[in-house]
């Protein structure tokens, strides 16, 4: 890793952590306490996105646990105004990543009218199965990959999610590497568009494919294993300088960095 990244990225998740630190230590003044723990699961999902690309795997998990409680705590609140189905979906991504089980238990057995709240057909149904996959309800599984698969790549894409998550899940109830594998691959491959030419350009988002990541922790879980194509598990992206004021004595507006990003952790 280049030094410019490095110190960008150091400099990203020590800001991050800070502010979710200030925040958490006011919290007891905070009037609006819901948009506090927002604001703080914003803050630790940075400081986890970055600690991964430069290799602190246990301080990334760590922040990822602690967002996974953060959105857990907004989504059983029912908070009025807020997109449940949206902070469960995150809540339970970053559970499975981080293993943070108490989270992981919850989240997977959460029904309720508003649990597709701010969610897209695709994303409710991923959401589902990742639900079904994670409690070992086999029936509701497939029942959320076939809804999935009815899902046309194309219109994935156009609405901004990864294709394949239906194949990827239905193969993973079937124990079908091969069939897993190729899913994985897709999405990772999806995952490098939207990050270099995408939505997804310049973004901490970037940083990991969270879908993929997911699906695999889950795979490993089942005794599941894949190769992922290494065109699509690492690639170079380019991101702007936004936590250094200077660099080398010059100043950094403008000034861009190239990290190559691990995909799938």
């Amino acid at each position: 890793m280049e030094e410019l990244a490095e110190a960008e990225l150091i400099a990203r998740a020590q800001r991050a952590q800070e502010s979710a630190e200030n925040t958490e230590r006011n919290l007891a003044a905070v009037v609006n306490r819901a948009s506090a723990l927002t604001n703080m699961a914003a803050y630790w999902d940075s400081v986890g996105r970055c600690r991964y690309q430069l290799g602190s795997k246990e301080l990334a998990l760590e922040a990822f646990s602690r967002v996974a409680r953060l959105l857990w705590e907004r989504v059983s609140a029912k908070s009025p105004g807020y997109s449940i189905g949206s902070g469960l979906l995150s809540a339970l991504e970053r559970a499975i990543i981080s293993e943070e089980q108490s989270t992981l238990l919850a989240a997977s057995r959460y029904e309720d009218a508003r649990a597709s709240e701010g969610l897209s057909a695709i994303g409710a149904h991923y959401c589902q199965a990742l639900q079904a996959l994670c409690r070992g309800d086999e029936a509701r599984g497939r029942q959320a990959a076939g809804a999935l698969e009815r899902i046309t790549d194309s219109e994935a894409e156009k609405e901004k999610f990864y294709p394949r998550l239906g194949a990827a899940v239905a193969s993973l109830l079937a124990k079908d590497e091969r069939r897993f594998g190729d899913a994985i691959n897709r999405i990772l491959e999806c995952h490098v568009h939207y990050s270099t030419k995408g939505h997804l350009r310049g973004l901490e988002a970037a940083f990991i494919c969270v879908p993929a990541t997911c699906l695999s922790a889950l795979a490993k879980g089942r005794g599941v294993s894949i190769s992922p194509d290494p065109r699509w598990l690492r690639a170079k992206m380019k991101f702007p300088v936004t936590n250094l004021e200077q660099w080398q004595g010059r100043p950094t507006r403008g000034l861009k960095f190239d990290l190559e990003v691990n995909c799938l952790p």
